[in-house]
């Protein structure tokens, strides 16, 4: 419910100033880029993870010690929420 509240007092924001409304669209492109970012290294990370356990390669990284690679978590669920941003 705040988040929604958060979006239409946004809004309302940009009403008053075009400049504000380019900078929400910032904002926005830039969390879609990092989401974005952290789904590819996680999905680089589950390739890598299941290529190193299949026969051949599973002998090859056996002996050059390649270890398995977590993927990539958020420390706490505080840091899953968008902070609110005022202009």
């Amino acid at each position: 419910m705040s988040a929604r509240n958060n979006a239409v007092d946004a809004q309302q924001g940009a009403a008053k100033n075009p400049d504000d409304g380019k900078r929400i669209q910032r904002l926005g492109g830039a969390e879609n880029r990092v989401s974005f970012a952290r789904q590819a290294y996680n999905d680089a990370v589950m390739t890598y993870n299941t290529h190193r356990e299949q026969f051949p390669n599973n002998v090859i990284a056996g002996l050059f010690a390649f270890q398995e690679t977590s993927q990539l978590q958020l420390g706490t669920p505080e840091a899953r929420y968008v902070p609110k941003v005022s202009f």
